[in-house]
This record gives C-alpha cells, structure tokens and sequence, in this order.
C-alpha cells in the first residue's frame, strides 16, 4: 500500500505553501539529488542509500531491498556524451535485475507531487513483485 500523500504546510495568504522543498523556486542552487531526497524525506517514503555504486556506477538513489534506483537528471545531462554513458548505465542496470526510473530537475521543481506519486508507484510495483515471486506456484496434480 503506498504512502499517504504528503501535506502542504499551512501558508499565509498569498505565500507559497513551505512543501514541496526544493530550495529556491526557480533557482538551481541545491545539487538535484540532495534536492530528490528533501522531496522523498518530505513525502515520507523509504529513504534510499544514496551515491553507492552498482555494477561499476555511481547511482543517485537505491532501494536494495527493492532494486529500484532513481536518477537524477539536471543540466549536466544534456549533451550527446552524457546520453551515451545514462543509457550504457540504464541498460546495464537493468540487465542486472534492477528498475531503473529517471526524474528531472524541472519536473522536481513545477510537477513534485507527480514525482513523488511516480517514486511510490516504483516502489510499491517492486515489492509487489518480489511478494509474487516468493509465493510458491500451485503444484499441478493430475486427475488420473
């Protein structure tokens, strides 16, 4: 069952509700993974291990327990090289058994409740997955 959605902090009128927390709105200040993991804190899902290292790359965020891993797009991910080297990563990543799902830092800052939303679906779709697998298959019997 996925987590409550998260509350929006009482604001005085005509002030901007303190939730989401991505520091400055409209400023790209904060590092965007530190920012995804204020927006998870905030939202109250499963703290992810974050930078660890995977099959030979670092990864934003990491549920071993699920193998889901989110990373984290910003500016430094727009140029030809580095779309070559995420998608090496994503691919390898997933060969290995693991979801792998992707937010931008745009879509963190004008859509957070959609990331949030997309995060905990992630998540509860992999535990789901790993309580299907661990339930033993009905044995088959012949009626002869």
């Amino acid at each position: 069952m996925p987590p409550p959605a998260p509350k929006a902090t009482a604001a005085r009128p005509g002030s901007e509700p303190s939730w989401p927390p991505i520091a400055s709105r409209g400023s790209r200040a904060r590092r965007p993974s530190s920012a995804f993991g204020a927006l998870i804190r905030a939202a109250q899902l499963p703290q992810p291990l974050t930078n660890v290292k995977l099959h030979g790359y670092k990864v934003d965020a990491y549920w071993p327990e699920l193998g889901v891993v989110v990373e984290v797009q910003s500016q430094f991910h727009l140029t030809k090289a580095a779309l070559e080297r995420d998608t090496r990563k994503a691919a390898r990543l997933t060969a290995a058994g693991l979801t792998v799902s992707y937010v931008t830092w745009t879509q963190m800052e004008e859509e957070p409740y959609a990331v949030v939303a997309r995060v905990a679906q992630t998540l509860t779709r992999a535990a789901e997955a790993i309580r299907f697998r661990s339930t033993p298959m009905p044995s088959i019997s012949s009626s002869t």
